[in-house]
């Protein structure tokens, strides 16, 4: 206590440890509701899905609408950073999805969406993954409504003919192929279940196929083996870095 030019008589002053029903008032009332509300999971649905795009039925656009149509036995999804068209069930899970796509205007990239959810208007409004093409190369990314970059590479692309991008998706692992040769093995765990779709970001392009399937016996043992190969290379590098110290 202080006291300036004043006389001042204090009664009963006591100093105790602080209790846990004293850290009460800094509780707040309502705590912070969750980015992303938990929601009972649904059994898992099996994914069997192709399309030759003979008719629009089976698709939802999403962004820039008026850009995208089918015709002559594909879907046309015009140069915009707010394209997207899904198809398929949310509950997929486990899956081969492959596409038959090809660039057209732009300098950006187009691809495919899968374990997708969620989508609105905005090129990152959505829960799931993304593997597009460029001029030259390839990008994978996901998005929680905001885009995280997972991997890009190079490679040389006639632009004017069809590529076939594919995934193979089970659990928390990813195989990406790029005209039959695969590119990349990703493990990530963000995005469990969700549709298929396309998606271009400043590039025009179409697809004239696409199709979705179960994975095969042999698929799954591959799944495991290139995950393994993965991160038996990684140790490895890690490792040559290390002794380089």
């Amino acid at each position: 206590v202080r006291s300036y030019r004043e006389a001042m008589t204090f009664h009963n002053v006591a100093v105790s440890p602080v209790t846990e029903e004293d850290l009460k008032v800094f509780e707040s009332e309502e705590p912070e509701p969750p980015e992303r509300p938990e929601e009972p999971e649904a059994p898992e649905v099996p994914a069997n899905f192709q399309d030759d795009f003979s008719t629009g039925e089976n698709w939802t656009h999403v962004g820039d609408q008026n850009l995208i149509q089918i015709s002559d036995g594909a879907i046309h999804l015009g140069r915009s950073t707010n394209v997207k068209s899904l198809a398929g069930d949310v509950n997929w899970s486990n899956y081969v999805y492959s596409a038959g796509v090809t660039l057209e205007n732009g300098n950006g990239n187009a691809g495919i969406l899968f374990r997708s959810s969620e989508e609105h208007s905005g090129a990152d409004n959505y829960y799931g993954y993304y593997f597009g093409i460029n001029d030259d190369g390839y990008e994978i990314g996901k998005s929680s409504n905001k885009w995280s970059h997972l991997k890009t590479g190079n490679v040389s692309l006639d632009t004017a003919v069809p590529h076939e991008l594919k995934v193979i998706a089970y659990k928390d692992a990813f195989l990406f192929y790029l005209d039959g040769e695969l590119l990349y093995t990703l493990t990530d765990s963000d995005h469990a279940r969700g549709r298929i779709g396309l998606r271009g970001y400043n590039r025009a392009f179409s697809a004239d196929h696409v199709l979705v399937r179960p994975l095969t016996e042999d698929e799954i043992a591959l799944v495991a083996q290139k995950v393994e190969e993965s991160r038996t290379m990684q140790i490895e590098a890690v490792s040559a870095y290390n002794g380089f110290q």
